[in-house]
Formats: C-alpha cells, structure tokens, sequence
C-alpha cells in the first residue's frame, strides 16, 4: 500500500493546513486520498462553491 498524508479541515478551505492553524493528519492509501480529493472538487464544482464561500460538512 502506498501512503499520502490527508488532513481535515481540507487543504482547499480556509481552514486548512495551508492556513498554519489547528489541524488534524494521518496517513491513508493513496489511491483513496486521491478519489477523495476528485470527490471533493466536484462538490464544489456542482455546488458552485466558490473561495471564502461557506459550506458544512456533515459525517454520518
């Protein structure tokens, strides 16, 4: 298995790690971070999310 570093809030958000603030990390299979990261861009693709944009992330 090939490993990548994912984090939450996303790197995308204002909130992320990109941002120097309080984060959380682990590392997950690659090819899953990747699907994630496709998934997560055409949410804010079909949802019109656009920068500084608000959105909820609901885990069920």
């Amino acid at each position: 298995m090939l490993a990548s570093c994912d984090e939450y809030p996303f790197a995308s958000t204002w909130q992320g790690a990109n941002t120097g603030g309080s984060y959380s990390q682990r590392m997950i299979d690659a090819k899953q971070n990747s699907g994630g990261g496709r998934a997560l861009s055409l949410f804010y693709l079909y949802n019109r999310i656009i920068e500084k944009d608000r959105f909820l992330v609901w885990i069920t």
